[in-house]
């Protein structure tokens, strides 16, 4: 299709896209990659589609946008456990009651980025025009897909007045479940230096009761453990109050296939041998990404097994000279207390159909609130410095108390 000089056209696979006008997007970001979407693809997960928005112009792409189709159960990006409560009341007479065919701007695999991207250079005139389309698009696809709703995937605070800006105003975005990140070397190095004498002591004591029954490996290529890493999660997830997605063995087997250069294994196992808990990890240049998780739960001792992942992550991005752990979403508390700072998530929807759209508009604020996090537990001597770098980094940072 084309509008004046610029045309746009919807695939339904990322191989029908030039990796170089992708890359023009989304440069080196590894949740935002050619090759993480390639993973997902070929990884068949049940009742998703794929299809895949490309603007451009005669000599250049000027947007690609990423999209997939699947049935969203709203409550899992609730983080008011009331409402949970009172829709699982509803299910009981209405058992579909917000179960909504969705069409989803972003990645089926949790991110914590949005994908409503213009190319940077892009004049004035043509960011209108891109706009626009990106809007019309979105909302033509609901109706193709037989969607309920379109929403715009994992927006973080800092880019939330961006991507509005991009979108129509009939588009609105809620809060939900915030992103942590735990910021490494210059006064945060060694860890845990610059964190509060309760906090170091804490380090200490969990470290200390790990070594006793405890061992770490990394495992560069770890395509024969992708069996007992995928029970792993699958333990994990059985457990966790909000499923955002629901990844399969093929997927972490496609993560080191496609990526094999930027992932490691992070394995510990007990002083038998067994293995206990398993992290899969992505390295980008700045940045050390724990990406998912999985814990064999006996006796008593999770605790000491995630404490020691969070200290464990932080320590091999020590040694690899990054500046910054992105460990996403939920378990807010033990992150915080071991030193991260939190940064809001929004979802953003739209409806063609005035039913959904009334309820987006008038009820979603009620449904969708901010999650309360504890603050941050540094060190006032350096805090101030600390805060003021991330943000100037593009952080938006939620958990400083004025």
């Amino acid at each position: 299709m084309c509008r004046n000089d610029i045309s746009y056209e919807w695939y339904d696979s990322v191989s029908e896209i030039d990796k170089s006008d992708w890359v023009e997007i989304y440069g080196c970001s590894l949740l935002k990659s050619y090759e993480f979407f390639q993973a997902m693809e070929a990884s068949v997960f049940p009742n998703v589609t794929y299809h895949y928005l490309k603007i451009y112009d005669p000599g250049d792409v000027l947007s690609i946008l990423p999209c997939f189709s699947y049935h969203l159960d709203i409550v899992d990006i609730l983080v008011n456990v009331s409402v949970k409560k009172m829709i699982k009341t509803v299910r009981k007479v209405f058992p579909r009651f917000f179960m909504l065919r969705t069409f989803v701007s972003g990645s089926y695999a949790s991110s914590c980025e949005h994908f409503i991207e213009i190319k940077e250079d892009t004049d004035m005139e043509k960011t209108v025009a891109v706009r626009s389309i990106i809007s019309e698009q979105l909302k033509k696809m609901q109706k193709t897909q037989k969607a309920s709703v379109t929403m715009i995937k994992e927006v973080r605070d800092s880019q939330l007045q961006k991507v509005s800006d991009t979108l129509s105003e009939d588009f609105f975005f809620f809060s939900a479940f915030p992103t942590n990140f735990i910021p490494v070397g210059g006064l945060c190095s060694p860890y845990p230096v610059a964190l509060k004498k309760k906090h170091r002591k804490r380090f200490r004591k969990y470290k200390e009761k790990f070594e006793q029954s405890f061992t770490w490996s990394l495992i560069p290529d770890f395509d024969e453990y992708t069996k007992v890493l995928t029970e792993l999660y699958l333990n994990t997830l059985e457990k966790s109050k909000n499923k955002f997605e629901i990844l399969n063995e093929s997927f972490f087997s496609n993560i080191n296939k496609y990526m094999a250069e930027e992932s490691f294994l992070l394995v510990v196992k007990d002083l038998e041998g067994k293995i206990r808990l398993m992290e899969i990890v992505l390295e980008e240049k700045e940045k050390l990404i724990p990406l998912y998780l999985g814990i064999k739960y006996m006796d008593d001792d999770a605790r000491v097994l995630y404490l020691n992942t969070i200290f464990r992550t932080i320590e091999e991005a020590e040694k690899r000279n990054k500046t910054v752990v992105e460990f996403g979403q939920t378990s807010y508390y033990p992150k915080v207390m071991s030193g991260s700072f939190v940064e809001d998530i929004h979802y953003g929807f739209y409806s063609c159909k005035p039913v959904v759209q009334f309820m987006i508009k008038h009820l979603f604020r009620s449904i969708f609130s901010p999650m309360s996090v504890p603050d941050n537990v540094y060190l006032d001597s350096v805090k101030g410095g600390i805060i003021a770098k991330y943000k100037k980094m593009g952080y938006s940072i939620m958990n400083v108390k004025n």
